[in-house]
């Protein structure tokens, strides 16, 4: 039985400046680790992507470089038993770790990369195993190359994507493609998809993969590409949630000095405060309205939508509580600031009318 795993595992370059080089230095590295074969590597020469993380601080937990958006990449590689269970002790792909060699497929898709670990057993126990034996192990293995490796493993979660897949004989489930169905149900956790085939129309499982990449992949690089916009508007809100804090904790420092730097500079920092709460919240209605249209084209164009509601999970980008916490913070702090100044222009202004009138008072008298 053929079954595999799906999750976000992507070669970065250590220098995303050299990005044009991409696919020769993936070529060149992995062909540098003695567990990988047959390797090839397709495309990721021309088109690439970027994603808006400017203020990001972490270069491995989110796209921090340009992404290639056409091709794939695909190798086998051999992990020995004992060092599966070192890499993934809490759960086994397969009994004993008996299947030591992984398929993988990195697929290149314009909206995300996604991954497809494959095996083969008819002892399996979680397919998704296999996507943490692999990165594990690749990141391990890139590690020990040291300065010869150009490469560094880019993960986003969830990876593993939280679903076991299984390709069998039968005629189960939802229609998909002619000769191909779908089983899925769906659990608290993992689901389970079974994709069963006829053997009339399919020669192997190996060939209802080809289908599967080819219809369902989809999914998986709008999932992941999901999740990156997602993640890339959780940076900004942190960023502003963070500037906010801290406009609240230069308000309660106490001292003249602070009180003086307070009223200098607070004004210029809540109103580019505010601009940015602005801008993100722009981006985020823009980034649903988008969102919503990916899976409408999904819809549109493939039918079936196995994964619908992680999809939709995914595209939903429910900021507003805390952007409407964060802008009546805003309005707290300018209200302050605001009565501030006018404590001090009341106070000027009647200092002012003293020494006018202890002026013109003493100019009578003479």
């Amino acid at each position: 039985m053929l079954g595999f795993g799906i999750g976000s595992i992507f070669p970065q370059l250590k220098e995303p400046g050299n990005y044009e080089s991409w696919a020769d230095e993936v070529e060149r590295t992995l062909n540098l680790i003695p567990s990988i074969r047959k390797l090839e590597v397709k495309g990721g020469r021309s088109s690439f992507r970027w994603f808006d993380v400017e203020d990001a601080d972490g270069r491995n937990d989110l796209i921090h470089h340009p992404i290639p958006v056409h091709g794939n990449v695909a190798f086998t590689i051999n992990i020995p038993a004992r060092a599966q269970d070192r890499l993934n002790p809490w759960w086994k792909a397969s009994v004993d770790s008996e299947v030591e060699e992984f398929v993988v497929f990195l697929e290149l898709d314009t909206a995300y990369p996604y991954a497809l670990v494959v095996f083969y057993s008819d002892n399996m126990i979680k397919p998704s195993s296999a996507v943490v034996i692999v990165r594990e192990f690749l990141k391990e293995e890139l590690e020990k190359l040291g300065d010869r490796s150009t490469l560094e493993l880019t993960t986003l979660g969830p990876s593993p994507f939280h679903a076991e897949f299984y390709i069998k004989e039968g005629d189960q489930g939802d229609f998909v493609t002619p000769g191909l169905n779908a089983l899925v149900r769906h659990g608290r956790g993992y689901s389970e998809c079974e994709f069963f085939f006829d053997k009339k129309v399919f020669e192997s499982a190996a060939h209802v993969l080809d289908e599967v990449r080819k219809k369902i992949g989809p999914e998986f690089a709008n999932f992941y590409g999901l999740t990156a916009e997602r993640t890339v508007k959780q940076v900004s809100v942190d960023v502003l949630t963070l500037q906010v804090e801290e406009g609240v904790a230069a308000y309660r420092r106490k001292g003249a000095i602070n009180w003086v730097r307070r009223v200098i500079t607070s004004r210029a920092n809540l109103r580019n405060i505010s601009l940015e709460l602005l801008k993100i919240q722009m981006g985020v209605t823009n980034s649903q309205r988008s969102n919503g249209k990916v899976i409408d084209n999904l819809r549109a164009e493939r039918g079936l939508l196995l994964f619908e509601g992680k999809l939709v999970g995914m595209a939903e980008l429910d900021y507003t509580d805390q952007l409407d916490n964060l802008g009546s913070m805003l309005k707290v702090l300018e209200s302050q600031h605001t009565q501030t100044v006018q404590r001090i222009t009341s106070f000027a202004v009647s200092l002012l009318g003293v020494v006018v009138g202890a002026f013109l008072t003493a100019a009578l008298r003479k």
